[in-house]
């Protein structure tokens, strides 16, 4: 009895370590910019605080309100070319963390392949700089949410696009296209939009192809640790960056929401061109050895009884 006693008491440290071990750093509903700054080009447009609900998105898994940030990029003037904003938290991350957010991603429809300017990329960075453009600093994954690119899956190390090449990517991957994300790593099947934004713009039609990000709340999960990076979304691997390859990213900076427009036409329906975030969470993740030490410390106050 003794020896399943202290047993369980084992286990019963373990977790109390692991449990205990995980400091919130940052929590947002993003219902206001107070914990963060802005910076993007032109015409890109972030609005804290947005009621979602107004262009018929059903309500984040685990939220309390349908209140969000909104990014847009290339939805005003006439520019010609790229557009993109990124969204940098004022706190800086260092060390060994965990990032959890949630992302939807709105386009002009048909949904099948877009309407006129519906191309676009929705993602976030680790260590960024809080300063640089959105893509040219730490370490980010990108999807589009229409699978209207040639490459609909990006990632980048300090504004270099990362290729299948580079390594990191899940080893089912063969490309980084529509095909490969629905079909090989099961990420993203067909959907249609709202039936409340359909009411509201009747052109909100059809199904997203697979492999598509659009049209469905989205959980990213970033693991930071040492010179890793490791992204996950809805809870499959995507890939890991590493910035010991050659391009030397920082996994030491600020969180940033990105939102992107490569191409150069205008989004044909504004009010639905959009992307969407709700539910950051940063939490510090102390390293494996830390966690040990922490419940040997249990158990040997469990011994002294």
């Amino acid at each position: 009895m003794r020896k399943f006693g202290y047993g369980l008491a084992v286990a019963a440290a373990a977790m109390t370590a692991s449990s205990a071990s995980a400091a919130v750093l940052l929590s947002d509903d993003m219902s206001t910019g107070a914990n963060w700054t802005v910076n993007g080009t032109a015409d890109s447009l972030a609005t804290f605080g947005y009621d979602y609900s107004a262009i018929g998105v059903p309500m984040a898994p685990g939220a309390t309100n349908t209140l969000a940030l909104r990014l847009e990029a290339n939805n005003g003037d006439a520019t010609t070319g790229a557009e993109s904003i990124g969204v940098h938290s004022n706190t800086v991350f260092s060390g060994t963390y965990q990032v959890t957010l949630n992302f939807w991603a709105n386009y002009t429809g048909p949904l099948e392949f877009g309407g006129a300017g519906s191309t676009e990329f929705i993602g976030a960075a680790i260590g960024h700089d809080g300063a640089a453009a959105a893509f040219d600093s730490g370490a980010n994954l990108t999807f589009t949410g229409d699978a209207g690119s040639g490459t609909d899956l990006r990632a980048h190390e300090n504004g270099t696009l990362q290729g299948l090449g580079d390594g990191g990517f899940n080893g089912l991957l063969t490309g980084l296209n529509h095909p490969n994300i629905g079909g090989e790593i099961g990420l993203f099947p067909p959907t249609g939009a709202p039936a409340a934004q359909t009411l509201l713009h009747p052109a909100q039609i059809e199904f997203t192809r697979a492999g598509a990000a659009g049209f469905a709340w989205r959980e990213m999960v970033i693991t930071v640790s040492g010179t890793r990076a490791k992204f996950e979304v809805d809870g499959v691997h995507v890939v890991t960056l590493d910035n010991t390859d050659g391009t030397g990213f920082s996994t030491t900076g600020s969180l940033s929401l990105i939102y992107a427009d490569f191409f150069s036409s205008i989004a044909g329906n504004p009010a639905v061109s959009a992307g969407l975030y709700t539910n950051v969470v940063v939490t510090d993740v102390p390293e494996p050895a830390s966690l040990a030490l922490m419940g040997l410390g249990g158990l040997m106050m469990l011994r002294r009884r």
